[in-house]
């Protein structure tokens, strides 16, 4: 009775349009078909067996990637053009391994007048008056004995 009121309704339908015997007989074995699989998933108690797989999951969104600045770019230290980092700086530029002689005069590590020199740390006034220039002669005079 179902397919008798399924081809009368595609009779009715087919008035408007240019349909072929073909594309009828076609529709009509799609909807025998899909008959008998609701059937057969009715009969098996309507449960759905999932096949196994893999599980995919979605793809992460991927992060921006940052740009690395080339070195010209990058600012420069913020202490660099202190006065007192700027005639440290310009006294250790004056004469090769200044930094080195500055460091063992003053008895402290490579890395702690570097950073002074290169305007990573401020270099106080009371720091540069009571330890880096009387350190700045005593390398001084350490060099002038070198000479003669």
């Amino acid at each position: 009775m179902r397919t008798e009121l399924f081809n009368e309704r595609i009779i009715a339908a087919q008035g408007a349009k240019h349909i072929t015997r073909a594309n009828i007989a076609e529709k009509k074995s799609l909807r025998e078909q899909l008959e008998n699989d609701v059937e057969k998933f009715l009969r098996s108690g309507g449960s759905v067996k999932t096949l196994s797989g893999i599980d995919f999951k979605p793809k992460q969104p991927s992060k921006p990637v940052e740009r690395i600045k080339p070195w010209r770019e990058v600012k420069q230290p913020e202490f660099a053009k202190s006065e007192r980092n700027v005639k440290l700086h310009e006294w250790t530029k004056a004469k090769r391994d200044r930094i080195n002689s500055l460091s063992k005069a003053m008895n402290v590590d490579r890395s702690y007048v570097a950073n002074r020199v290169y305007g990573k740390v401020f270099v106080t006034a009371a720091e540069f008056e009571h330890e880096i220039k009387p350190a700045m002669a005593m390398v001084e005079r350490g060099e002038s004995h070198d000479q003669a």
